[in-house]
């Protein structure tokens, strides 16, 4: 690629090839160009990182493209006086230790609040401008303006890239639904984060706790974050935005942007977190939903342990409960009616709780003791009590999942 590149503006510019310098040929261009036209250089770089997010398994070719790379960009410094301005862009923030490693005249612009709309569309520029495609949407969905404008809202919108900030749409999401009048996974539908989730269950993380989560300004900034810092690699990558920001410590408070996000992130967790293909999870999914949809939570465990017991022994490490709540976390994320992990309450923290159309289940659970301990917290606390006025039938279920089997081993259920 870096050969037709150079290949096509050399023959612009009436240049002769210097070989296989591709850093050379590049200056050589740069110079070229502005001695032609009397005007320096504008350059302008999208995605400069994929060649290298895309050999992160390959830590051999990884480094031979930053090593191709590295030479190429140490242009922007020795053309400096025949460039105007350039700009480059991508998802990760690879420190000036790697391929800008010779340039001290870049400027990271990505937290500063002076261009915290630069990327994306605000809210006030798709009411300005897009209101036919989102009165089209409303139209298809049999709603009203306003209720279209909170459905793009809830699918596409919430990104933050300072502190304070304007919501940002995703660009590409929001104008594939105005575009088609339809509310679907755009951004995940043009390729799937495999390295980015493979990264997660590798590191045995705590999946809910890295999702909510605090972090540094520097941490997000961490020298070569990607191969380190989970947090910083859900961040860099999209998955993560900033919520907010704690004015004692000054660490921002961060969360998934989205409902397209969550559903595509999970979505495309639980194969890998699992080692079940997509489609026989997708079908797993769908027999949970409706057994809890129908009252039935003891297939509903049935199938749950099954799916679990299929998971191969190799993936949870040398972490099973850990692996066990992710894989929980992830399930129940996925069923399409309201699910919600450690649930606040005044009396504590519920660790799973469902609520269908007809049925609210309270899930306790816990690790080597019994299901009869996590029944009875439930009772102790009163977790149930804020539901009693719902007008649904309340499901009490003590959980016990056990290290040796890996798996979940009983159960205890109950009405109030």
């Amino acid at each position: 690629m870096l050969e037709a590149r150079l290949s096509h503006w050399e023959k612009d510019y009436g240049i002769s090839s210097s070989g296989n310098d591709f850093a050379q040929r590049f200056q050589n261009i740069i110079q070229r160009s502005a001695k032609m036209t009397g005007q320096q250089a504008v350059i302008l770089v999208d995605e400069y990182d994929k060649p290298l997010v895309n050999t992160l398994h390959d830590s051999a070719l990884n480094e031979t493209f930053r090593q191709i790379l590295r030479p190429i960009y140490a242009c922007l410094k020795a053309a400096d006086r025949h460039i105007s301005f350039a700009m480059l862009t991508g998802v990760t923030r690879f420190s000036r230790l790697s391929i800008f490693s010779d340039i001290n005249n870049l400027f990271d612009i990505s937290l500063d609040p002076r261009f915290d709309a630069i990327c994306g569309i605000t809210e006030q520029e798709m009411t300005d401008t897009c209101r036919p495609g989102i009165e089209n949407l409303a139209k298809a969905y049999g709603i009203s303006y306003r209720d279209g404008l909170n459905l793009l809202k809830k699918n596409y919108d919430g990104y933050h890239f300072t502190h304070p900030s304007p919501d940002i749409y995703n660009p590409f999401s929001l104008l594939s639904a105005l575009d088609s009048s339809r509310i679907n996974p755009y951004w995940f539908g043009t390729g799937t984060p495999t390295f980015l989730i493979e990264a997660l269950r590798s590191r045995h993380s705590d999946i809910r706790r890295l999702l909510d989560t605090e972090s540094s300004e520097y941490e997000l900034s961490e020298v070569e974050a990607i191969s380190s810092n989970t947090t910083s690699l859900l961040f860099q990558t999209g998955y993560l935005t900033i919520k907010g920001i704690d004015r004692e410590t000054g660490d921002y408070r961060l969360g998934i942007p989205n409902l397209e996000v969550e559903q595509g992130l999970f979505r495309g967790m639980l194969p890998i977190f699992s080692g079940t293909p997509g489609e026989d999870s997708s079908e797993f999914i769908r027999s949970l939903s409706a057994f809890l949809k129908e009252g039935d939570p003891e297939n509903a465990l049935e199938i749950l342990r099954s799916f679990l017991a299929d998971i191969p022994y190799h993936l949870s490490g040398n972490k099973p409960e850990i692996y066990f709540e992710n894989n929980l976390y992830i399930i129940f994320k996925m069923l399409g009616f309201r699910a919600s992990t450690e649930y606040t309450t005044s009396a504590g923290r519920i660790d799973i709780l469902v609520k269908t159309g007809d049925f609210v289940y309270i899930m306790e659970l816990k690790l080597d003791g019994t299901p009869h301990q996590a029944l009875d917290q439930i009772m102790d606390k009163g977790y149930y009590l804020p539901f009693l006025g719902s007008g649904k039938k309340i499901v009490c279920i003590g959980i016990n999942f056990s290290k040796k089997t890996r798996n979940i081993d009983q159960w205890i259920i109950t009405s109030v």
